[in-house]
């Protein structure tokens, strides 16, 4: 089965409650991206489930999809066996992302795709538990941008220095790129777009922050820190 012989004939895993099957997926210049950026040996994850893990089976990676519908899982391996793509290498985890993604013995991942649950503050917590597990030079994808939670994410990861915005496909899967290591557990005052999107917080008020924090510094004899709090002292007059 070619690519494009999937996005003509794409799986429908998700049901209603009556049981019928619909269709709920990625554009296919997102999923055609997926599709000529991973190699035969890449190790991937994506929180969901549904065309895009089609699209990691028929490439051969190491995939793990976490979903925590069984009725999808079930869905998206009879499609496969119908259309002989090898599920040999995905691995299924059915379960909420937040708890799997916990304990997953996963690092040094080539992709990981954010395309679960879309509420708060589930995205966060996917992203939080995956993006230092992504090698340096890997691929972070964030879909449905168009929801707050990932409008949200894609704002603050283009502000991060670590991340580079590489693609935002028709406003909706935004591609990062991982330049360097990045600490998920950052400080609000060391993340710009919260820095920025922090309306109470004006610059005198984020100058007077860092001088109690220049403060505190001083007194715990920290040298190396309080060089740090006061520069943001002079950098916020």
């Amino acid at each position: 089965m070619q690519f494009q012989d999937l996005i003509d004939d794409p799986p429908k895993v998700h049901t209603t409650p009556s049981g019928d099957q619909y269709l709920m997926s990625m554009g296919p210049d997102a999923l055609r991206f997926i599709y000529d950026n991973i190699a035969a040996d890449a190790k991937t994850l994506e929180t969901g489930c549904g065309v895009s893990t089609a699209v990691f089976a028929l490439k051969a990676a190491e995939h793990t999809c976490i979903t925590p519908a069984g009725d999808e899982v079930l869905n998206l391996k009879s499609y496969c066996r119908q259309r002989n793509i090898p599920l040999d290498k995905v691995s299924f985890q059915v379960g909420g992302s937040a708890n799997a993604l916990v304990g997953l013995d996963r690092n040094h991942l080539d992709l990981v795709l954010i395309d679960g649950c879309h509420g708060f503050p589930t995205v966060f917590l996917d992203w939080y538990y995956t993006s230092a597990r992504v090698k340096v030079d890997g691929i972070m994808i964030i879909d449905n941008t168009d929801i707050w939670t990932g409008d949200v994410l894609k704002n603050v990861l283009t502000g991060e220095p670590e991340w580079k915005l590489e693609h935002w496909f028709t406003a909706q899967t935004a591609v990062f790129r991982k330049l360097r290591e990045y600490d998920p557990a950052k400080n609000w005052v060391d993340q710009p777009y919260v820095v920025r999107s922090s309306a109470p917080l004006r610059r005198r008020s984020r100058r007077q922050w860092w001088i109690q924090c220049a403060k505190k510094s001083a007194g715990q004899g920290r040298p190396w820190r309080l060089a740090k709090d006061l520069a943001h002292v002079l950098l916020s007059r």
